[in-house]
């Protein structure tokens, strides 16, 4: 079982719910969904109790936030994960580096550690709510 964090927009669009609005992901419920940033990855949980310390972690920039029961395609599990500002000029910068196997650097990013549980995927498909805040 997979979790999906996503906000709840006030047009009523679920988004990812730690990006800002030009590198958001559109979702649906029951649709398949992959990243509009070439090369790049979607996040998702392995446990609603990361996908809540998320919540807990980060505030929703774009609306409140919900948890989605989810299918995926392709799931990894990582060891480090790489913060940035969240704009989309930022992440396709960082995806392009890592997909070319450049080395980040780039003051832009700092590594740090993921919740335990984080998986990168393909993409996601949402079931199933399972939480609001």
């Amino acid at each position: 079982m997979y979790y999906k964090v996503v906000s709840k927009t006030g047009c009523d669009k679920l988004q990812s719910a730690v990006t800002k609005e030009s590198a958001c992901v559109t979702y649906s419920l029951n649709k398949w969904i992959g990243s509009i940033i070439p090369h790049s990855k979607l996040f998702v949980f392995t446990s609603l109790e990361t996908a809540m310390a998320l919540v807990d972690y980060h505030m929703a920039i774009n609306g409140y936030i919900h948890i989605y029961e989810c299918q995926v395609k392709n799931p990894h599990k990582i060891k480090t994960i790489v913060s940035c500002d969240y704009s989309k000029k930022t992440f396709e910068k960082f995806w392009t580096t890592k997909h070319n196997k450049q080395k980040i650097d780039d003051k832009r990013f700092w590594i740090t550690e993921p919740l335990t549980g984080t998986v990168v995927v393909d993409a996601v498909k949402l079931t199933k709510l399972v939480k609001v805040f």
